[in-house]
């Protein structure tokens, strides 16, 4: 995804006709602005938070999106595009997120078939 392309799903899911407009609503730089639209520079990560909210989307899938427009190794840029795919392919319900107290569950909780994810050395096991 290209920074403009961002820019835009914003400004369809706000109704803001003008790169101006969202600028003022939102209170961004006009050259950070003008960035975005020319491709020039990825929003960061605080500025995606809040199109992730714009948007009612998780701001971690923004921020893949930001490491790899920003990845100049190819295979590095290759792998995370796979895990950009996979995350589009798969069905999250955010289940795993206690809503009511806005704390995410034990990690140790959280499974996947085979695969475990180990909070004690961060790491996955089991059979992919």
């Amino acid at each position: 995804m290209q920074p403009s392309q961002l820019l835009d799903l914003v400004k369809t899911a706000t109704g803001l006709e003008t790169d101006y407009k969202v600028m003022k609503k939102y209170s961004f730089s006009s050259a950070g602005v003008s960035a975005w639209r020319t491709n020039r520079a990825f929003p960061k990560n605080d500025v995606l938070i809040r199109f992730a909210e714009i948007l009612d989307v998780n701001a971690g899938l923004l921020m893949l999106y930001g490491l790899t427009w920003r990845e100049k190794n190819e295979k590095a840029k290759a792998e995370l595009n796979a895990l950009i795919n996979a995350i589009a392919n798969a069905n999250f319900d955010d289940s795993f997120i206690e809503k009511a107290e806005g704390k995410a569950v034990d990690m140790e909780k959280i499974s996947y078939g085979n695969i475990k994810y180990s909070v004690v050395n961060h790491t996955l096991s089991g059979m992919w």
